[in-house]
């Protein structure tokens, strides 16, 4: 693996888990691709928890 992203699974300040994605070439990760992993990391955590989605 050597691009890699984490990213914690947060909903209200509590951590839930962490989701990560791995490219098997190296690979610098932009900043939209790491701002929608945040937004999908905070759906999982709402569909996991049985909350409505975010607006």
């Amino acid at each position: 693996m050597e691009g890699s992203l984490a990213a914690p699974l947060l909903l209200d300040g509590q951590l839930h888990g962490t989701i990560g994605i791995a490219k098997p070439v190296p690979y610098e990760f932009s900043d939209e691709e790491i701002a929608a992993l945040t937004r999908i990391s905070e759906a999982i955590c709402r569909k996991r928890l049985g909350l409505p989605a975010a607006p």
